[in-house]
Order: C-alpha cells, then sequence, then structure tokens
C-alpha cells in the first residue's frame, strides 16, 4: 500500500479510545478541522474510495466526509446528509448523485465504501451493497487532491465526526476485498 502526504488544514485531535481496543483515529470537530491529502496520481475513470466513520452527532445539516474538488468540474464528494441519506455527488459530465439512507445507527463505527466501475457507481456501509446505484458516469477524476472532513470547494460542510484508515484505489475494489476491509 503506497501512503501519500496529508497535512491537518487545523488542529484537528488524535483520538484513542481503550474502550475500543486501543484504536486511533483523527477526531474532527465539524467547525474548522479537515485534513488535506495528495495522491501520487490522479484516480481516473474506476476508482474505489474507503473509510471508517463515526459521526459523533446526529446530523443537523449536510455533512461532507471527503472531497475531491468538492462539485466542481471532474470533482466527486461523500457526504451525510441531515435527511440521513449518504450522498455521493460528481460533476464530470454533469452533475449526479446517489442517495442512499444512512444506517440508523449513524453514531457508531461504520466503514463506507464508493466503488466507481465502468460508467457505474455503487456504496457500501459495512461490507453490504447499497440500493441505489449510478450509472453512465464518464469523466475522469483528475485531481490528485482531496480533503477530509469538509467540502474542499467551499468554507462550509464541516463534518463532526472520527475517521479511520482513510483510503483512495485507483480501481474498483471488488466485493471480497470491500467485505475484507469491513471486518
Amino acid at each position: 500500500t503506497a501512503h501519500h502526504p496529508a497535512a491537518l488544514a487545523s488542529p484537528a485531535a488524535f483520538w484513542n479510545s481503550s474502550s475500543e481496543g486501543g484504536s486511533f483515529a483523527y477526531d474532527l470537530d465539524g467547525v474548522d478541522d479537515y485534513i488535506i491529502c495528495t495522491l501520487g496520481t490522479a484516480l481516473g475513470s474506476d476508482f474505489s474510495f474507503a473509510c471508517w466513520i463515526k459521526f459523533d452527532t446526529t446530523a443537523a445539516t449536510t455533512e461532507t466526509f471527503v472531497s475531491n474538488d468538492g462539485y466542481t468540474s471532474g470533482g466527486w464528494l461523500l457526504q451525510r446528509r441531515s435527511n440521513d441519506e449518504l450522498r455521493y455527488a460528481e460533476n464530470g459530465d454533469g452533475a449526479t448523485f446517489t442517495d442512499n439512507v444512512w444506517p440508523s445507527s449513524s453514531r457508531n463505527w461504520h466503514h463506507v465504501v464508493s466503488v466507481r466501475s465502468g460508467g457505474v457507481l455503487t456504496e457500501y456501509i459495512d461490507g453490504a451493497l447499497l440500493p441505489v446505484s449510478k450509472t453512465g458516469l464518464t469523466g475522469a477524476i483528475t485531481s490528485t487532491a482531496f480533503s477530509i472532513g469538509r467540502r474542499q470547494d467551499s468554507s462550509s460542510q464541516y463534518s463532526d465526526c472520527k475517521v479511520d484508515d482513510v483510503r483512495a484505489y485507483n480501481r474498483a475494489l471488488t466485493q471480497a476485498e470491500i467485505t475484507h476491509l469491513a471486518e
């Protein structure tokens, strides 16, 4: 696994919970904490994004937890919306969305994966395929930078969450790989 540089854009805390096996994660405050990451190469047309996430509050507004150039041309983002939907949004060849229901236990740890393969986007939570997918995606993701914890093209939509084991792949993960990551 390649490691890529990341910078804390605001003093996000490094969280440790001995009650959860001594795990470590970044604790983002939902006000101004976020992390900027740079990939070695653009993700292209087929890619996967995976992370463990635990929201600290019930969503009162839209919270963007990962963004690659936000919603500008060639960008994408993952959000938890105020109506408890998990939204993937992309603006390559025009605005495209997928909205899936977020688990009712959103204040617990969940493994989230978005996979784009052959122009089709699918989403998974805790290894389970979600019912809403999007077809006909043709643009490529050309930027190598992305933000964790906020919408990259905006000074709003910060996430009040803990995030761990963030991964970006320039290929589509298989169901077996997704299941393994969610264990």
